[in-house]
């Protein structure tokens, strides 16, 4: 419980770290399930009914998948990187910083880094949810999860259309223009020189991952605090953690990073809206159309 003052009264907010009892079987479970896992009686606090579409892995889990989605999936492809480029040194004695700078960027470099990196990610994660694998297979039975997703897709590509049209109007009309940075253009080339493996890693694979680690992760432990935070406080980390904090000190680079922000902090806002309503699998189809179309579109573009 958190105190706080409201018109000049003290009153309690509810969290739910705490897990509940049952009062009809004493089985002890989520503080965020609005019945008992075991027998199904419903919860004494009524208030959990609207969270009847999130995936409930215990508290100490939903926490892991934050970590290992963001943290252990940055640690694996430093690791990666520094494999390949240490194998790369080795194959080519004598190079120079500028071949060094043209490896790092080229297709046959990031296209491991990236792909592994998420494999990798999938295994580890899978692992980590064990026996709550089921609740993610559960989900996808819901016909209605479907429909929500595909709303959700719709909702995030007229908002990336319309934002883009707006955005573009606003530089021309100071001389401006958005230039690719370097990252951008290497995962552009990652992408046309391996179709398919990009179709099945940025198309499937990293969007599981990343519903696991903010949606059944992140979103849902800030429900514990309430549904306001889970929208605010997870858009927010959503949008900051795929912003490159590299940029700095290159001009084109930070102006597409702070272009794309809003993009990244709205698909967060989308995806938590559609998580919360229809589920996890419709958070996961509205990020997998999301990222096919987007992946598709790149493979065709002259």
């Amino acid at each position: 419980m958190t105190i706080l003052l409201h018109g000049g009264k003290v009153r309690a907010m509810k969290t739910r770290f705490q897990s509940q009892i049952c009062s009809k079987c004493s089985t002890v479970y989520d503080g965020l399930a609005s019945r008992c896992p075991h027998c199904d009686e419903p919860s004494s606090d009524e208030g959990t009914k609207k969270f009847d579409h999130f995936l409930h892995p215990p508290l100490v889990r939903q926490v892991g998948l934050f970590f290992l989605g963001w943290a252990g999936f940055q640690l694996i492809a430093v690791i990666l990187s520094l494999i390949f480029q240490t194998a790369w040194a080795a194959a080519n004695p004598g190079f120079t910083p500028e071949m060094a700078e043209e490896y790092v960027h080229s297709a046959s470099y990031s296209a491991p880094v990236h792909f592994i990196a998420y494999t990798l990610l999938f295994g580890f994660l899978t692992l980590l949810l064990w026996k709550d694998n089921l609740l993610v297979l559960k989900s996808f039975k819901n016909k209605k999860g479907w429909l929500i997703g595909l709303s959700g897709f719709a909702a995030l590509f007229v908002f990336q259309l319309v934002y883009s049209n707006v955005v573009s109007l606003i530089l021309k009309a100071f001389g401006l223009e958005l230039q690719s940075n370097a990252n951008e253009n290497a995962l552009n080339v990652l992408t046309k020189a391996y179709p398919v493996l990009s179709v099945l890693i940025f198309g499937f694979v990293a969007p599981y991952c990343e519903e696991l680690t903010y949606r059944a992760g992140l979103f849902s432990f800030f429900g514990r605090i309430g549904k306001w935070a889970s929208y605010v406080l997870s858009a927010l980390v959503f949008g900051l953690i795929h912003f490159d904090w590299t940029c700095f000190g290159d001009t084109d680079a930070l102006l597409i990073e702070l272009y794309n922000l809003p993009v990244y902090i709205m698909a967060g806002v989308i995806l938590g809206y559609v998580y919360d309503k229809g589920g996890f699998n419709a958070s996961l189809t509205t990020h997998v159309l999301n990222n096919l179309l987007s992946t598709i579109a790149t493979i065709f573009a002259e």
